[in-house]
C-alpha cells in the first residue's frame, strides 16, 4: 500500500502549503539515501530544545548538503563557528566533517556588553545566557579537532593559529560589531570556493546583521545569496581572487 501511504503524504504536503504559513517539503534527494544520517543530524540539531530548530529542517538539510559539498571538493580548510550557544549546529558540522578542525568561538556567556551598543538587543536576548563552555563541550564532543575560543570575539581570536585557513564558516551572533568583526576576521583567511554563511541576514530581526554583511561585502566582488530557512541566512562563497592574509 505504499501509494496509498505517498498519496496521502502528498495531500497533507499540499495543504499545509496551501496555507501559506507554513512551508512543508520532502528531505532533499540528495540527503534521502542516507535517511538514517539525516535523522541522526536531526537529533543533534534539537536536542535540549533550542529555539526554532525543530521548525527549521531547511537550514538543517543547507548545511548538510553544503558542507558535503565542500567534503567531496576538498576544499582546504579548517571549520569555524563564531556564535555557538548551545552547540546544535556545532554538533551537526562536526558530524559532517570530523575530519577538519572545528573552532567553536563564544563568550559562553551571553551577548559582550560592548558590542549591544550598537544594537536594539530584543527581548530573546536572556536565551543566550543560560549556557556555559563545559556544558557545550560535553554536548559536542571532546574530539582533538574542537577547538573552544572563549571569550569576547575578535579579542579571543589570538587563539587561532596565525597560519590557519577556512574552508566553511558559520557566523550566527546578531549583533552589528560581532558579525562585522567575524567578516573582517574570516574573510581574508577563507580558502577559494570556501563557504561563509551568516544566519539572520534576512529575517528583518537584527538589522545589525543585514548591515554589517551588505557594508562589509560593498567593495568585494561577492554577493550574498539567501537561503530560504526560517531567518534567512545568506552565503558567501568566496571567490578566486588575490590572496590569503
Amino acid at each position: 500500500m505504499k501509494w496509498l501511504e505517498r498519496a496521502v503524504r502528498n495531500l497533507v504536503v499540499r495543504s499545509v502549503n496551501a496555507s501559506g504559513v507554513l512551508l512543508l517539503q520532502r528531505v532533499p534527494i540528495a540527503l534521502r539515501n542516507n535517511r538514517s544520517d539525516f535523522l541522526a543530524l536531526r537529533r543533534h540539531w534539537v536536542a535540549g530544545k533550542p529555539k526554532g530548530n525543530d521548525l527549521d529542517m531547511v537550514r538543517l538539510a543547507f548545511l548538510a548538503t553544503n558542507i558535503a559539498a565542500l567534503e567531496a571538493a576538498g576544499v582546504p580548510g579548517a571549520f569555524a563557528e563564531l556564535g555557538v550557544w548551545r552547540g546544535n549546529s556545532a554538533k551537526v558540522i562536526h558530524s559532517l566533517a570530523p575530519g577538519r578542525d572545528l573552532y567553536l568561538l563564544d563568550t559562553f556567556q551571553g551577548f559582550p556588553a560592548e558590542h549591544s551598543d550598537d544594537d536594539p538587543v530584543s527581548g530573546i536576548s536572556h536565551h543566550y545566557q543560560d549556557v556555559s563552555v563545559d556544558t557545550v563541550r560535553a554536548f559536542v564532543g571532546r574530539s582533538e579537532r574542537i577547538h573552544f575560543v572563549v571569550g569576547c570575539f575578535p579579542d579571543s581570536a589570538g587563539s587561532i593559529p596565525f597560519e590557519e585557513r577556512f574552508a566553511f564558516v558559520h557566523i550566527d551572533c546578531d549583533l552589528y560589531r560581532s558579525v562585522r568583526a567575524g567578516l573582517e576576521y574570516f574573510y581574508p583567511r577563507m580558502s577559494p570556493k570556501g563557504l561563509i554563511v551568516v544566519h539572520d541576514y534576512g529575517s528583518g530581526r537584527w538589522p545589525g546583521v543585514t548591515k554589517a554583511v551588505n557594508e562589509y561585502l560593498s567593495d568585494k566582488p561577492e554577493t550574498p545569496v539567501l537561503i530560504p530557512d526560517t531567518s534567512g541566512s545568506a552565503a558567501i562563497v568566496r571567490q578566486m581572487h588575490g590572496s590569503p592574509v
